[in-house]
C-alpha cells in the first residue's frame, strides 16, 4: 500500500515459567530490499493473516480470547499496538493454553472486487467445522455465516472430528474464494497433503 510492505511474524515466546504467543510487526518502503523492525508484540496474538483494503493495513488474527479480531493501521510504520482491536466473531476459533498460547487454530482472509473482508477459520472442539465471518462496511459490523462444513453444500464433511482443513491461506479470484491449505485426517494417508479448495 502506497509503496510500503507490512510484514508480521507470530512468536511463540519462550519464558521460564510460561509460554505466550506475541505478534512482531516490521516495515519497509524500498520494496522490501530491506525491513524496519516497528515494534515486538506487546498484545497476544496468532495466526495473523494482512489485507491491504479502503485505505487501511488490516490485520486479522486470533486474540486472547480466542476469537477472530482486527486492528488496522494507515501506515506500516505506525504500531499495531497502537489500533484498536475489535473483536468479528464471539465463536472460539482456537484452543488456549495458560498465559495467552493460542494454539490449535486457523484464520485466513480475503477481500472481494467490491470491497467486502472476509475470514475464514474453524470453531473449536467437536467436528471442527468451518466458520466465515464478512463485512462489508469496512469492519463497523460482521456477520458470522452457518456452519460452511455441513449439508449439500458442504467443504468437508464435519462428521469425522479428526478430518479437517489447516494452514489455510486465501484469495479472490475471479468471483470465489480460493483457499490453500494441509489436511489433518484420520486414517494419516493424506496428513500435511496440500489441497486448493475453490469456496
Amino acid at each position: 500500500k502506497d509503496g510500503q510492505i507490512l510484514l508480521v511474524v507470530a512468536l511463540e515466546v519462550q519464558l521460564t515459567a510460561t509460554n505466550r504467543h506475541i505478534i512482531t510487526q516490521y516495515a519497509s518502503d524500498d520494496l522490501g530490499a530491506s525491513f524496519q523492525q516497528v515494534e515486538i508484540g506487546t498484545y497476544p496474538g496468532n495466526y495473523p493473516s494482512l489485507e491491504s483494503a479502503h485505505g487501511s493495513f488490516w490485520l486479522l488474527f486470533l486474540d486472547a480470547n480466542l476469537t477472530a479480531s482486527y486492528r488496522k493501521i494507515s501506515s506500516a510504520y505506525t504500531p499495531l499496538s497502537s489500533a484498536t482491536e475489535t473483536t468479528i466473531a464471539a465463536t472460539a476459533w482456537a484452543n488456549g493454553a495458560s498465559n495467552n498460547r493460542i494454539v490449535d487454530g486457523d484464520l485466513a482472509s480475503f477481500v472481494t472486487d467490491d470491497g467486502v473482508i472476509f475470514v475464514l477459520g474453524r470453531a473449536y472442539g467437536g467436528t471442527k467445522p468451518a466458520v466465515m465471518a464478512w463485512s462489508a462496511d469496512q469492519g463497523a459490523t460482521w456477520t458470522q455465516s452457518v456452519d460452511i462444513s455441513d449439508g449439500v453444500r458442504s467443504w468437508y464433511d464435519q462428521s469425522d472430528a479428526s478430518t479437517y482443513p489447516e494452514d489455510m491461506a486465501a484469495t479472490w479470484q475471479r468471483g470465489r474464494a480460493v483457499v490453500a491449505h494441509s489436511w489433518t485426517t484420520s486414517p494419516s494417508t493424506y496428513d500435511y497433503s496440500l489441497a486448493v479448495s475453490y469456496l
